[in-house]
């Protein structure tokens, strides 16, 4: 019964004590031209839009349901995630934090520009 207790325990602290990642916003840039000027396309040779992620987090990593489509770009505190049209799902996600899935409501076209803003909470904020 002791160990039972100690593991359900441990399991409570570290779930209370887990950095994870909050939403603040997402919104469509109609304004930001970057995917016109900094164009990829994707394994259908349609022309991918742009997620700029920005958070205060270093060194975060991105999925997604289609995938990323080459490379991330860190440019002046964001990251630029270049997904295929029609994408519904990014996931973020770091050593030391609960894995953000964050489900896109808007229908994302090519060649458009969309901003997430997340930042992180809880301990691991401190050492980032």
């Amino acid at each position: 019964m002791k160990k039972i207790l100690t593991i359900l325990l441990f399991t409570i602290s570290v779930t209370l004590f887990a950095s994870e990642f909050k939403v603040r916003s997402f919104d469509f840039n109609q304004n930001d031209l970057s995917a016109r000027r900094n164009p990829r396309t994707d394994a259908n040779d349609e022309n991918c839009a742009i997620i700029k992620v920005s958070c205060d987090i270093p060194n975060l990593n991105f999925d997604s349901n289609a995938g990323i489509i080459g490379e991330i770009e860190y440019k002046k505190g964001e990251y630029w995630v270049y997904v295929s049209p029609g994408e519904k799902e990014i996931d973020v996600f770091k050593e030391g934090y609960e894995k953000l899935s964050f489900f896109i409501s808007a229908n994302i076209k090519s060649n458009q520009v969309y901003l997430l803003k997340i930042y992180g909470t809880g301990i691991n904020d401190l050492q980032a």
